[in-house]
Order: C-alpha cells, then sequence, then structure tokens
C-alpha cells in the first residue's frame, strides 16, 4: 500500500517513519495496514473506494498491542487520526455498534514521503554549501604558489635573455619557412644526389676493369 509499510505479518515498522511520527504510531500503522491487506486478498470490508479493518481499542490492545497499556493505545489511536494518517468509519450493520473502522491515508502518507526529501535535499544543499567554501580556501595556497611560479619563470628567462643581449650575443632566429627556400633547398638535393651518383658509377667502372 505504501512505501513506509509491510503486508507480512511480523509487527514491525520503518526508521523513517518512526523517526516522523513516533514509534507506537508507526507500529499501529503497520498492524493495521497488515490487517487491511487481508482484506484486500478476501475482497472483505471493502467501502467508498477503500478496504477497513475494524477493532475496539480494548480488542486491538489485547490481540495486537499487547506490549503496550490501553491508554498507550488508545492516545496513539487519537493522535494518529487527528494527524490524518488514519481515517475513521462506522460500517456497522448495528446502529447500535460504535466500533470504529479504521483505514490508512495513503495521500497524507505520500505527503510526508514527500516532505521528507525535501528536507532531505535541502539538507544536501546545505552542506554542500559549507563544503564549496572551504575547498576554495584550502585551494587558494596551492593556486598562488602555481602563479608565482609561473612568474618566477618568466622573470628568469627575461634575464637570461637580455643578459645574452648585453654580452653580445643574440638569440639565434628561427629559419623563416617559405616557397624559395624549399625550393632552394630541393634543387641542392638534387645536385648531391646526382654527384653520388656519377660518383658511384665511375667507382663501380673501375671496379670492373
Amino acid at each position: 500500500m505504501s512505501i513506509y509499510l509491510f503486508d507480512e505479518q511480523p509487527i514491525i515498522a520503518n526508521k523513517t517513519l518512526a523517526r516522523e511520527i513516533g514509534l507506537n504510531e508507526a507500529l499501529i500503522l503497520q498492524q493495521i495496514n497488515y490487517w487491511i491487506e487481508i482484506d484486500k486478498k478476501s475482497g472483505n470490508n471493502y467501502y467508498d473506494g477503500r478496504y477497513w479493518t475494524y477493532n475496539s481499542i480494548r480488542a486491538w490492545q489485547e490481540n495486537n498491542f499487547d506490549y503496550m497499556s490501553v491508554d498507550t493505545v488508545k492516545r496513539t489511536f487519537a493522535k494518529l487520526e487527528k494527524a490524518g494518517f488514519l481515517l475513521v468509519g462506522n460500517y456497522n450493520k448495528d446502529p447500535r455498534d460504535k466500533t470504529k473502522w479504521y483505514t490508512i491515508n495513503t495521500e497524507k502518507l505520500e505527503e510526508l514521503y514527500t516532505e521528507i526529501q525535501n528536507k532531505k535535499k535541502k539538507w544536501e544543499v546545505k552542506t554542500l554549501e559549507k563544503t564549496i567554501p572551504t575547498a576554495l580556501v584550502q585551494n587558494a595556497p596551492m593556486e598562488e604558489s602555481k602563479i608565482y611560479q609561473s612568474k618566477s619563470a618568466k622573470c628568469t628567462d627575461a634575464s637570461e635573455q637580455n643578459l645574452s643581449m648585453q654580452n653580445g650575443i643574440m638569440p639565434q632566429a628561427l629559419p623563416e619557412i617559405t616557397t624559395n627556400n624549399t625550393t632552394d633547398n630541393s634543387i641542392h638535393q638534387s645536385i648531391i644526389d646526382k654527384e653520388y651518383l656519377q660518383n658511384k658509377e665511375r667507382n663501380d667502372g673501375q671496379i670492373e676493369r
């Protein structure tokens, strides 16, 4: 029926639900859900679009919550009704029978689930906001050190270049790559290759003689 409730026999409760509405309240909701699931399987006690279960407070205490006092059970049921988690009806055949019928307000539980998720998201955002400034402060000295090292390296290069110029040593410029240079280099290489081949042919001829 709900992500917070189980369809099994053991009387257990979801920890999140217990933290939000109380342990006794969570246990009673769970047990009521157990009986409603039985009614669903048998198709009984279906009224006004919902499945219901019923009992007197004393019967609830004796048969389901004997580890609680009658007053505690009565007070917990009343609290769940007031909070809107329990819906109350009267489908008794005898008009004089005032035994209350109960069903779980699943819409109310879904609202609670959404509220809890929103709280978690807000908490995560606050935690992240606290973490980011700390990380920035921790990284600041490292960034300043990198900047200082970069500036020092640039200053050293500039000093060395100035010293070379003062000593009359000019930095060697990179050769300009042009079409003419490329053509000249190709012609020069062709001449070298031609001379090499001619010399090789002469040597080969002398060996044959």
